[in-house]
């Protein structure tokens, strides 16, 4: 059982629901950055997989119901909802309270150290760092490779959610955010002159009491494919780890076949499978049917 009284600030911005036990069963806050940059108000629903074992199932609908219904009152027009892939059999519930199944994420992760060849100077020809007077050619490259490119999936190019305009802005937002950013390396690869390619890893933590840097943006030019591009830029930035030994993270959506490929083929471990949900802000909740049996 739950109990019926929800933890809020007085913001409005967090709705807790805690078991009588004290375990926390599921959480709404703020995606503070998504609501400035997109001008209305984004939430993250966080459930606690583990807590929810233990609870009743008529007691989580409440719960979820309760939460939504939270949600829609303090303005959150869209809430965003991740799941591990085990939880597979809850998206039909999930569907009943107006959640929708807009994107996947697939995590991989290497431990790196630099070998006594990486420590040694590289040329700069072909391969570099991005500069600030690169931005125009690399938002170019932007536009092509994600925003106007029909064969590119992604939840921010969800029209259901998200103009064409907003998913523009969306990717040349992270062009303009890590461009001589301190904490990331920004590769980029030319041809006669012309930028084909850039990889983005940026610092994220720590994994395991390393350095943990994730894989941001990779972008090639449609022309310039099946050239190991990728494999010179990414041999670029393992040169320049500021550090010796490095945690990697390549997270990509399960539809990017090819780079799951790549990423097996260099025997990255597999770290997790998630669901990506979304749910638009609601007038009313809808009516659910009941949940399966609590696992």
């Amino acid at each position: 059982m739950t109990k019926t009284m929800p933890e809020a600030r007085n913001d409005g911005s967090v709705y807790v629901r805690p078991s009588e036990d004290g375990k926390l069963v599921l959480r709404m806050s703020e995606l503070t950055w998504e609501t400035d940059f997109f001008g209305r108000r984004f939430g993250r629903l966080e459930l606690d997989t583990k807590a929810i074992h233990d609870v009743e199932a008529t007691a989580l609908d409440q719960a979820l119901k309760d939460a939504l219904s939270f949600g829609d009152q303090h303005g959150f027009e869209v809430i965003e909802l991740r799941l591990d892939i085990s939880w597979l059999d809850h998206i039909c519930i999930l569907e009943d309270h107006g959640f929708r199944l807009v994107d996947t994420s697939i995590r991989f992760i290497r431990f790196r150290s630099k070998t006594k060849e990486e420590a040694l100077p590289i040329s700069t020809d072909q391969v570099c760092f991005a500069r600030e007077e690169m931005k125009e050619e690399l938002l170019d490259l932007t536009r092509r490779s994600f925003a106007n490119n029909p064969s590119f999936k992604s939840r921010f190019k969800n029209e259901r959610f998200f103009s064409p305009s907003d998913t523009e802005r969306y990717y040349s937002a992270w062009i303009e955010r890590y461009v001589g950013d301190e904490n990331t390396l920004f590769a980029v690869m030319k041809d006669e002159g012309k930028i084909v390619g850039y990889l983005i890893y940026t610092r994220r933590g720590e994994y395991r009491e390393k350095p943990l840097y994730k894989a941001a943006l990779i972008a090639v030019a449609p022309e310039h494919r099946g050239k190991r591009i990728y494999f010179a830029l990414t041999s670029f930035v393992y040169r320049h780890f500021p550090e010796s030994e490095v945690y990697l993270d390549a997270t990509t959506q399960l539809s990017n076949l090819s780079t799951i490929r790549n990423l097996i083929k260099s025997r990255r471990t597999l770290d997790s499978v998630q669901m990506i949900f979304y749910r638009p802000r609601q007038a009313t909740t809808p009516t659910p049917t009941p949940l399966p049996p609590s696992r």
